[in-house]
């Protein structure tokens, strides 16, 4: 309605299952978010809480989790063809030490309404609470490489 934009969400996504095993691993999110428009700036918030039910022995490569991501972020047109964009995310992995925390931005160049050039940049963390890095990841059950990752990316769009 006018400036505000709000969505609410279910997901629910499951792996594993084989023609002799029936069972399959159930990831499932409900995401909640949305927009406010001051003039060309948006601002943005949201939460997702996942839960992962796996079939099988639960251990390090299996795990089952309850996690919950928060972020907040906005968007501003530097010219008619350039936007800025930046956001802030914060995942709690309930249970664990690895609460990861990143940060991202992104440029978008638009050539047309429906085509445009972006490059994006993001750089995440995760203490623990005897003050050391742990394994970050800030997707679902994604398997972290490091404490620390840093992303960089750029490309091109264009919606049919």
């Amino acid at each position: 309605a006018g400036a505000l934009s709000a969505q609410l969400s279910y997901d629910e996504g499951r792996t594993g299952a084989t023609a002799t095993a029936t069972d399959s691993t159930k990831n499932r999110s409900i995401i909640a978010s949305g927009t406010y428009a001051l003039g060309g700036t948006k601002l943005f918030a949201g939460v997702r809480n996942t839960h992962r039910d796996p079939v099988g022995t639960i251990n390090a490569g299996n795990p089952k989790f309850t996690s919950t991501l928060y972020w907040l972020g906005a968007s501003t047109p530097l010219s008619p063809a350039i936007t800025a964009f930046g956001g802030l995310y914060y995942e709690n992995k309930h249970g664990t030490g690895s609460d990861p925390l990143m940060l991202a931005g992104k440029l978008h160049y638009n050539f047309s309404k429906r085509t445009w050039l972006y490059a994006t940049a993001a750089i995440a963390r995760a203490p623990s609470d005897d003050s050391t890095q742990t394994l970050t990841g800030v997707y679902r059950d994604q398997t972290p490489v490091a404490s620390h990752q840093t992303g960089l990316g750029i490309g091109i769009q264009h919606r049919f």
